[in-house]
């Protein structure tokens, strides 16, 4: 039963990895494709830097996102182990 546990484990970590490692290659892929959209308009240096800006926005997004769910996600009130016990024994 634990080495089922166990593999299930594995499995669930080599698939989150492979889908970090994709998810890192896709923004990679955004960024060089976002690079050329500037670089139409813009120097490539400064086409470099829009680029890069435009990258840093998305993470700050990502990290305001993320603050913003895992703050809804901890609001619920958590009943104490007497309200528990209170509430099972009627």
């Amino acid at each position: 039963m634990f080495m089922s546990f166990l593999l299930r484990g594995v499995v669930v970590v080599a698939v989150v990895l492979a889908c970090a490692t994709g998810l890192t290659a896709a923004f990679g892929l955004l960024v060089a494709a976002d690079y050329f959209a500037f670089a139409t308009i813009l120097s490539p240096v400064f086409a470099a830097l829009a680029a890069a800006g435009t990258a840093v926005l998305f993470c700050l997004l990502a990290i305001i996102i993320g603050k913003i769910v895992l703050g809804r996600m901890s609001s619920r009130p958590k009943r104490s182990m007497h309200a528990r016990v209170a509430s099972v024994a009627g």
